[in-house]
């Protein structure tokens, strides 16, 4: 014999309702910990771009290759580095589902009235 309707009625209600509670605790935790986590992802850049242009840099590139190529592939590096700092902070401060304004005129051009 199968269970009544009221009670998985219930039974659903009680599942729901912890599923929203977990979701609440869950939103503020991460709320609390995005901060932190930040400055955690920044600091370990700062630390490998340090590490990067004051120990390899001088102890093993420019020995080997000279001054030129170690300052092209320095170069290359911060330029890298740039990108990288610049796409996470554009990630960072991006809003969750807003994109940004420059999606309407790619949408114009789908749709025929751009151009």
């Amino acid at each position: 014999m199968g269970a009544s309707p009221w009670l998985l009625h219930l039974l659903e209600a009680a599942c729901f309702r912890c599923i929203s509670v977990v979701d609440v605790c869950f939103s503020y935790f991460l709320r609390a910990i995005g901060p932190v986590l930040i400055a955690a992802a920044n600091s370990l850049i700062a630390l490998v771009t340090h590490q990067y242009l004051t120990v390899l840099v001088p102890r093993y590139l420019e020995p080997i290759l000279g001054l030129v190529p170690t300052c092209l592939i320095v170069c290359f590096g911060l330029f890298v580095l740039c990108n990288i700092l610049f796409n996470y902070w554009a990630c960072v401060l991006t809003r969750p589902g807003f994109p940004g304004h420059h999606l309407d005129a790619i949408q114009e051009v789908e749709e025929g009235r751009g151009q």
